[in-house]
């Protein structure tokens, strides 16, 4: 499939996920583009950066469950990692290369490390732009170390990054006042 440059709409997982081929006269492993989110789309990528990496790469973009120019499920509830690395797997048999380099920014760049995780035996590169990887560790220090540096309340010496993490998050004070 996806011989020719152009956008496609193709199943995958039970939904019609809107694709886009570019630079495929390149004949290059594809780099496939996963855009953040959860709910962003390629509208704005596709017209800068890609329309660059096209150049040189044949680029595949597609558009999450939802988002954009793709389907939404109908139970809201199908919007899990899982269902998404779903999705990928679906649309990588139907792109008929054996491995994809993957290009994710924002949130799409956590799904990319999820898919590379679930699939490794398909992903050959991984470029990773801005992922916020909200569950790590270390991005949990970042936001201890962040809530510490205005007057957070005080952390026991003994307490796990999980523990601090929770109990700040626990007392931070989540309104929103205007004056």
């Amino acid at each position: 499939m996806f011989k020719e440059n152009g956008e496609y709409k193709v199943m995958s997982n039970g939904l019609s996920h809107w694709v886009k081929v570019e630079g495929r006269e390149r004949d290059t492993m594809p780099i496939v583009v996963i855009h953040g989110g959860p709910g962003g789309n390629h509208y704005v990528f596709e017209r800068t950066a890609g329309s660059m990496i096209a150049k040189e790469r044949t680029i595949i973009y597609y558009e999450q469950r939802g988002c954009g120019r793709t389907d939404k499920p109908e139970d809201d509830g199908d919007y899990r990692i899982a269902d998404l690395v779903e999705d990928f797997k679906g649309l990588h048999r139907l792109l008929g290369w054996e491995k994809v380099d993957l290009l994710g920014y924002s949130f799409g760049a956590e799904l990319a490390l999820e898919i590379a995780y679930t699939l490794p035996n398909t992903v050959n590169r991984l470029v990773l732009s801005a992922p916020s990887m909200m569950q790590s560790p270390l991005q949990k220090l970042v936001q201890i170390s962040g809530f510490v540096s205005v007057g957070a309340p005080g952390i026991r010496s003994d307490a796990t990054i999980e523990e601090a993490y929770r109990g700040l998050w626990d007392h931070a004070d989540t309104t929103l006042e205007f004056l």
